[in-house]
């Protein structure tokens, strides 16, 4: 598990090491932090988010910040993280795309957090909002 926040941290040397644990058969995972003023913008996680599968490294979680003392400058609001995985949903192919997770106060675990794309149900049919934010009806089968 590797730990890049920002593409400025993809340096030739850095994506060597990772190319080098992938070619001798490491699968590299990635988890970035998401930091006020580093990286809470959609061009910057693209950018950090494509580099690394260039580099043979998967995104695999984008984690709200801790509440750690001293370092409150640096959170975002949970609002902002579930803002900017909505305007990469149609930016990034799935593998480039991690999980966007807050790793819940007193080791209770990660949850997952994301834009919730269901606008409605009844009974065999949903109505789904795309990334365009266009509406779509997705029509179950029969039981």
């Amino acid at each position: 598990m590797t730990h890049y926040n920002h593409p400025r941290e993809l340096t030739a040397r850095a994506i060597a090491a990772c190319t080098a644990l992938a070619d001798a058969g490491f699968p590299v995972n990635n988890q970035t932090v998401l930091l006020a003023g580093v990286n809470d913008d959609e061009l910057v996680l693209e950018a950090l988010f494509r580099g690394l599968v260039r580099a043979r490294v998967r995104p695999y979680y984008l984690l709200q910040a801790d509440p750690v003392r001293g370092t409150g400058h640096l959170r975002t609001p949970l609002d902002r993280g579930i803002q900017l995985m909505s305007r990469l949903q149609g930016r990034l192919s799935g593998i480039a795309l991690p999980k966007f997770v807050c790793d819940t106060p007193g080791g209770r675990g990660k949850v997952p957090l994301g834009p919730d794309y269901v606008v409605s149900r009844a009974p065999g049919r949903t109505l789904l909002e795309t990334f365009r934010g266009e509406h779509v009806e997705y029509v179950d089968p029969a039981p």
